[in-house]
């Protein structure tokens, strides 16, 4: 890939593969230094360090870690601070994921643990509920103190799926609507009113005053129950930045095309200043000549270029 591709393209490839290794040479590191300063994690904590030149990471998501968690995250950032300097550590949460063991009672009263694979956020609001068996929508919010739009994204599997483990109960626990769903996904009747069970699943399925509580776990005899980390459809803004983050990176490389070209030649017809543009973006990825079209106007605009007075079809370089 080097070789054909050249040590550009793959330079941000080899850095994410390098910060994967150290991050695993890093594990036992860590837990030598605990075992060093006496600190007793009840948490297996993997951190993985990612540079943030070679990773296309979204944002922070602020939120505020249960108690449970906090020790582990002070212990980590002391031990990276000894072995590095001038470094900072942005977590990045909604990025990680957590196993935590469940102990519930099945259907014939014995207990039984499960171990749940989920997401970061999604664990720490399992975590409120060692503390209460319901909340609502806003306490839980405001208990993490993240956005509404995150939360909405990452509880939704916990409450709709079907296996979940949460029940939305409604305003003051009245009970919502019950949407059209499966016969046989009909949900604990008798253990405090009617919830939204799978069905058309949007924004407006959570509001602030739904009362969430904790329900028993149907898990069909499975010992282990894996939650993906939130509905697909619920988080638009967070989508929208990474595919303007990708368009404003590519418009960058497709104006460089276009000029070093141009400098180099003088003089082009605009179709094959698109042709010759095309050859050394397609490495990368493949140009939208109408995007590219558009690129040359605005070039043309801030004086890199400007076309021929007697044929239009025709571009001229200008310094």
């Amino acid at each position: 890939l080097k070789q054909s591709c050249g040590d550009v393209y793959t330079k941000k490839l080899e850095g994410m593969f390098n910060d994967v290794k150290v991050s695993d040479e890093r594990v036992p590191l860590f837990k030598s230094y605990c075992e060093q300063k006496g600190k007793n994690l009840d948490i297996d904590l993997q951190v993985t360090v990612l540079n943030d030149l070679y990773w296309p990471l979204s944002k922070q998501t602020e939120i505020t870690l249960p108690k449970q968690l906090i020790p582990c995250i002070k212990t980590f950032e002391e031990y990276y601070l000894s072995q590095t300097d001038k470094r900072r550590l942005t977590w990045l949460y909604n990025q990680g994921s957590m196993v935590i063991n469940h102990t519930m009672l099945d259907e014939k009263k014995r207990k039984r643990k499960i171990e749940i694979t989920l997401s970061c956020i999604q664990a720490c609001v399992l975590l409120l509920y060692n503390e209460a068996t319901s909340y609502k929508f806003k306490e839980i919010r405001e208990a993490l103190g993240t956005t509404e739009e995150m939360l909405k994204f990452s509880i939704t599997p916990l409450v709709f799926s079907k296996m979940r483990i949460l029940a939305n109960r409604g305003p003051e626990a009245k009970g919502r609507p019950k949407p059209q769903k499966d016969d046989d996904d009909d949900d604990e009747e008798g253990e405090g009113g009617a919830d939204d069970g799978p069905g058309k699943i949007s924004a407006a399925s959570l509001q602030p005053d739904d009362v969430i509580q904790l329900i028993t776990l149907r898990t069909g005899g499975k010992l282990k129950i894996a939650y993906p980390p939130g509905h697909v459809g619920m988080l638009a803004s967070e989508r929208d930045g990474m595919v303007k983050k990708n368009l404003e990176e590519r418009v960058l490389k497709i104006e460089l095309a276009l000029v070093r070209i141009m400098k180099a030649r003088g003089t082009l017809k605009q179709q094959e200043l698109i042709a010759e543009s095309t050859k050394q973006l397609i490495k990368y990825f493949k140009p939208d000549p109408r995007l590219m079209k558009k690129r040359i106007e605005n070039l043309m605009e801030r004086g890199f270029m400007r076309r021929d007075e007697e044929d239009q079809t025709v571009i001229h370089y200008q310094a």
